[in-house]
């Protein structure tokens, strides 16, 4: 299934669509719900991304609060599609670990073509779910917080990353997903 990524198109679906029932299940709140299954169903977990001191930390919190078998790696930041060699350190890591559930966390984009490209080899591994988890990392680790309650229903999540971590590409992404009310009048 795929979640809606932000307030905004769940309010635009509802409203162009009123006739079908939508949820919004946040991708963050996503990762503690699986989190939450894989400690009752004793399953191994594989945090793929984030930053590699952020990824330490949510490692020992989720073994702390879970009780789950989890691991993890950060490999080095590079474009997407990733050399050879450095998919194939990520995907030795996974297979020595055959993790049920694995979250990459790569950013948009990046993570959803990498889970997509290698999602056979996933499978054979027995990886159940991947999930791109964005900053969900980061979040499990308390390196950053998430956007105040008020903020996340308004649908300025977006805008409050860009607060707590002011780069050219956050407001560049920002204004770039004002394309969705173009697409709502269009259609």
């Amino acid at each position: 299934f795929t979640t809606f990524d932000g307030q905004i198109p769940y309010f635009l679906a509802k409203i162009k669509f009123p006739k079908y029932h939508f949820e919004k299940i946040s991708g963050s709140d996503l990762v503690f719900d699986l989190l939450h299954e894989a400690s009752k169903k004793s399953y191994k977990v594989f945090l793929l991304g984030g930053q590699a001191d952020s990824n330490e930390i949510a490692i020992k919190k989720i073994k702390s609060q879970y009780g789950i078998n989890v691991d993890g790696y950060s490999p080095e930041k590079c474009n997407y599609p990733f050399p050879k060699d450095h998919n194939n350190e990520i995907l030795t890591k996974i297979n020595s670990f055959k993790p049920d559930i694995i979250f990459v966390g790569f950013g948009a984009k990046k993570q959803e073509f990498w889970i997509y490209d290698n999602r056979k080899i996933l499978e054979e591994v027995g990886v159940k779910i991947a999930i791109g988890c964005g900053g969900s990392i980061e979040f499990i680790s308390g390196k950053l917080i998430r956007a105040p309650k008020i903020m996340q229903i308004a649908g300025l999540e977006g805008l409050w990353r860009l607060m707590i971590e002011p780069r050219f590409f956050r407001l560049k992404r920002l204004f770039k997903s004002l394309k969705i009310f173009y697409y709502f009048i269009k259609y």
